[in-house]
């Protein structure tokens, strides 16, 4: 089965091919601001590297962010085009949630940057998985409270930037891993991609993942 996953991270866009979870070696990375330019581009090359054609794609997976909204936009509106124009079906990935699942430590909370001192967050709270967006002033204390006990690992480039605030609120229950992990690695996103289209759940089109309100 050969099916294609694109990851929107906060810097490039990588476009990895697939077939039956061994990624190819000539993956594709965009910079950020070239993605309207080279997306198409980038697919068509890696297609053509192994003699195929769109309708030789089961699927396509995307990532549906968070990630920079003009990029991310960019690539879904390129790849809801493709499907619309091929009807290859497209499966959407939440990025911050498969952040979060990626990691096997035992209490996780992934801060992933929003701007202006704002942080898309994930964690267990009760079993559940709790997403959202808010101050990072303010998410601190409630999440203190949230996992009160035990060590917590973050992730994420949220973590990256309120390094201090977080050592200032958790002190030697946070673990911080050097170097920070800040995407997931394209293989695991393969994987949920694989699942959800074993379960049928794929789209005629993906749209990104909307946690701030519009001001």
């Amino acid at each position: 089965m050969y099916f294609l996953v694109i990851q929107s991270t906060y810097d490039v866009v990588r476009v990895g091919f697939f077939n039956d979870f061994q990624i190819s070696p000539d993956q594709k990375v965009i910079q950020k601001f070239h993605v309207a330019r080279d997306l198409v581009r980038s697919i068509q090359e890696l297609l053509q590297a192994h003699n195929l054609t769109f309708t030789d794609l089961a699927f396509i997976g995307v990532s549906r962010g968070p990630a920079p909204f003009n990029a991310l936009r960019s690539v879904l509106a390129t790849i809801n085009g493709l499907a619309f124009a091929t009807k290859i079906p497209l499966i959407g990935v939440d990025a911050i949630k498969a952040l979060h699942t990626s990691s096997d430590a035992p209490q996780t909370v992934v801060f992933l940057n929003a701007f202006n001192n704002e942080v898309y967050y994930a964690y267990t709270k009760r079993a559940q998985l709790t997403i959202g967006v808010a101050n990072i002033h303010e998410i601190l204390p409630v999440i203190l409270l949230d996992i009160p006990h035990g060590e917590i690992t973050f992730l994420g480039n949220g973590t990256a930037l309120f390094t201090e605030s977080i050592m200032a609120t958790f002190g030697t229950h946070a673990n911080i891993p050097t170097p920070i992990i800040s995407e997931v690695p394209l293989e695991t996103l393969a994987h949920i991609c694989v699942n959800k289209f074993n379960k049928n759940e794929m789209r005629g089109q993906v749209e990104p993942l909307y946690l701030k309100r519009a001001v």
